[in-house]
């Protein structure tokens, strides 16, 4: 297949995607990606993120995943680019940032009409979510970060573990915005992750100690953080969405899944 019928092929998606939000099809002016080793994402962002009342177009492009060798030095696998509407349905490039979507489980949605955020979600063995700010300066006609966010959202307790507001001469440019940078320290040390196992068992008795039951049990899909094992027992904190509480002790080995 020639490139150019690709890239038709591409864009025809591109467009199809977008079609179930607006009436018309829309024009991009220039595609900045290199097509032959990726692709668009089909579920793209249609928010107006400068204020001026337009829909415009965050377009997110993946590598695939077979030429990872190709992804270029400093670049995350993803790349973001923000096409602003300039009526008469064309939509033309603004800025492309390579390196701010790290996570497979990301998302871009709009906080305001000049502001949006970027999430890289917890996903395999990372427990954390990332968020980034972006919003628009009218008067220097750019996007800057204004803000990071990490949560933790382990046994379905969402806490905060950083967050930080850029001062004003703190604020990077959006096409400068990498995820390494931002968060490369605590992602790095993901390895080090919590265990996680979920219940199996109908029910769970929870122990105080080994062969000390109580009353409290744990049911089938419950998840549970592995604090120490023992032979044939496991030491586990339980967090309890409805009651808000986070119960320690005791279960089986064998209450849990194998994996």
């Amino acid at each position: 297949m020639k490139k150019t019928t690709f890239i038709t092929t591409v864009l025809t998606l591109i467009i199809a995607s977008c079609e179930a939000q607006q009436k018309s099809n829309p024009n991009f002016n220039i595609l900045p990606f290199d097509l032959s080793i990726g692709g668009i994402n089909p579920v793209n962002v249609q928010i107006d993120v400068n204020g001026d009342g337009r829909q415009d177009i965050l377009l997110e492009y993946i590598y695939r995943y077979n030429h990872k060798d190709k992804v270029p030095l400093g670049e995350s696998g993803h790349k973001l680019a923000i096409y602003l509407n300039k009526d008469d349905n064309i939509y033309e490039l603004t800025k492309v940032n390579n390196a701010i979507i790290w996570l497979i489980h990301s998302s871009v949605f709009g906080v305001d009409n000049k502001t949006f955020c970027v999430a890289n979600e917890e996903g395999g063995q990372d427990p954390n979510n990332y968020y980034t700010y972006f919003q628009y300066d009218t008067k220097r006609s750019d996007w800057f970060l204004i803000k990071h966010e990490i949560f933790t959202n382990n046994t379905g307790k969402k806490v905060i573990k950083e967050q930080k507001i850029y001062s004003e001469a703190e604020k990077l440019p959006f096409e400068l915005a990498s995820f390494d940078e931002l968060f490369g320290k605590i992602h790095s040390e993901v390895p080090n992750f919590p265990l996680f196992k979920l219940i199996r068992a109908k029910k769970s008795f929870i122990h105080s100690l080994p062969n000390k039951p109580t009353k409290m049990f744990l049911i089938e899909d419950d998840n549970v953080e592995i604090l120490e094992k023992r032979e044939g027992w496991l030491r586990i904190s339980f967090y309890n969405e409805k009651t808000k509480k986070e119960i320690e002790g005791w279960i089986k080995k064998g209450d849990v899944e194998n994996k």
